[in-house]
């Protein structure tokens, strides 16, 4: 069994190149078969294509953690086992979590009793937050099994920036109630910011809205052959469903698309993509692609990468501050203080679900498996019962729809009511004409008297018999 003292010793050497120290740590970590399954198990549930680079950040992960493990003399006798063995001892993880808060003082370069202090410390809290509070919290969960008591939380000060998201997304309410008391969408708000968006942004946002189990990530790792794969459904108006595990965790999730935004994903399919191209493919492609050309001198497609979250959330902000629903800002630039960011609308979408789980008294945490999250009941719902969750998607749809788009259907009442609208508008533009043009008409009046008015100034009132005014000839013409 590998000591610790033996991997300190490999990652001190002098001797040795960086690549050389990693090959050797990352050799010792995989002998174990705790660690070996969690690597692998994380780069199965990654939707990434590149499945070493996920193993890779794995073991990265795992070789910071081990730097501050072994800055502690006391703890160089201990083998790779022995963390795995004392982190389940109690059941609740209590030296686990210990060491988790350990490690994130550390990283910022804290004073730890009988630790050393690191000489490359982490430059933000929240940076230091996900290192240990997510990365190593998820390896003693997932890795070691450790079933941490729900009074374990992370520090305030590095999820006070969370707080503050939230108050700043309050001054933008999105949600309102409906004259039956109903929660329901700003519709006037949003179809204005949906408006300002690229083509490609408006069905990215028609999914995270209508299907809030994806992140923005699991979005764009959508392939063209999960969307092939439903053609036979989608042509006629239907819901496009989408399973996988989330790119964050690598929860099963199970999605429902509200059937405007399955119409947007035909749309975009259909002017981005021909028969030929890659099921494999991520079906947003970056800009410099499009149907008709490689747009990198490629030779062909394989090659397409996944569209940037930070490119989406550009085109978010950018939309937002044109809409002038928000303001221009130096923070929002960061993202997370822009109201109308991707992540904004999965929250949209948490809030209205989770409303109408109590008022149509859905079973318990039914909201939990349409938003991805790891509970039971999902595992049930999205192996067993996809027409039991569509039935309860069926009640929210119309609460998550925007007037943006015809929807392709054969059911009556859904043409009936987009043709209801369409009509209503031209009515009220037809009538806003005619206003118009009665105010056009009375202009003219003004402009004929003032003519006359000048021709009799300019003249005198006696004009030669038979001879038309300047009011009458202008009159006649």
């Amino acid at each position: 069994m590998t000591v610790l003292r033996e991997l300190k010793s490999i990652m001190e050497d002098p001797n040795l190149k960086n690549k050389e120290k990693k090959k050797r740590v990352d050799e010792h970590l995989l002998a174990e078969d705790y660690i070996k399954d969690w690597v692998d198990w994380r780069a199965d549930a990654s939707t990434s294509r590149d499945k070493d680079a996920v193993r890779m950040n794995c073991l990265n992960m795992l070789r910071r953690y081990l730097m501050f493990l072994v800055s502690n003399e006391d703890n160089l006798e201990l083998t790779l086992t022995d963390l795995k063995d004392e982190a389940l001892e109690d059941g609740i993880g209590t030296k686990a979590w210990r060491r988790i808060q350990q490690y994130y003082n550390w990283s910022l370069g804290r004073e730890i009793t009988s630790y050393e202090k690191t000489k490359k410390k982490t430059k933000t809290l929240r940076s230091a937050y996900q290192s240990a509070h997510v990365n190593i919290r998820g390896f003693y969960s997932k890795g070691v099994h450790v079933h941490f008591s729900a009074r374990y939380k992370g520090p305030r000060e590095a999820t006070k920036s969370s707080s503050n998201v939230v108050e700043t997304d309050r001054k933008l309410k999105l949600i309102i109630r409906d004259s039956e008391g109903n929660r329901v969408l700003d519709r006037e708000k949003i179809e204005k910011f949906f408006d300002l968006l690229p083509k490609r942004e408006q069905v990215i946002f028609g999914i995270i809205l209508t299907a809030g189990g994806h992140d923005i990530k699991d979005v764009l790792h959508i392939r063209l052959g999960d969307v092939k794969n439903q053609e036979r459904f989608l042509d006629n108006g239907k819901y496009f469903i989408f399973k996988g595990n989330r790119n964050k965790g690598g929860e099963p999730f199970i999605c429902l698309v509200a059937r405007w935004a399955t119409e947007l994903i035909i749309r975009y399919k259909n002017n981005n993509w021909i028969d030929e191209d890659s099921d494999n493919e991520f079906f947003f492609k970056p800009a410099l692609y499009d149907k008709n050309s490689d747009g990198n001198g490629r030779d062909n497609t394989e090659d397409i990468p996944a569209l940037s979250p930070k490119i989406v959330s550009y085109n978010f902000r950018k939309a937002a501050i044109k809409s002038g629903l928000v303001k221009e800002d130096r923070r929002r630039k960061q993202g997370e203080y822009n109201q109308l960011r991707p992540k904004r609308f999965r929250h949209v979408f948490e809030t209205l679900i989770e409303y109408y789980e109590v008022k149509f008294n859905w079973p318990r945490n039914v909201a939990y498996c349409f938003m991805g999250h790891s509970q039971d009941e999902h595992q049930r719902y999205s192996e067993t019962q996809l027409d039991e969750l569509l039935d309860f998607y069926k009640q929210v749809e119309k609460y998550l729809t925007l007037d943006v788009v015809v929807i392709r259907s054969g059911e009556p009442e859904v043409l009936a009511n987009i043709v209801s609208g369409e009509v209503q508008t031209l009515r009220g533009e037809n009538q806003e004409l005619k206003t118009r043009l009665g105010e056009l008409e009375t202009t003219v009046d003004e402009l004929v008297s003032n003519v006359h008015r000048y021709e009799e100034l300019i003249t005198g009132t006696m004009r030669p018999e038979g001879q038309q005014s300047i009011r009458e000839a202008f009159e006649e013409e």
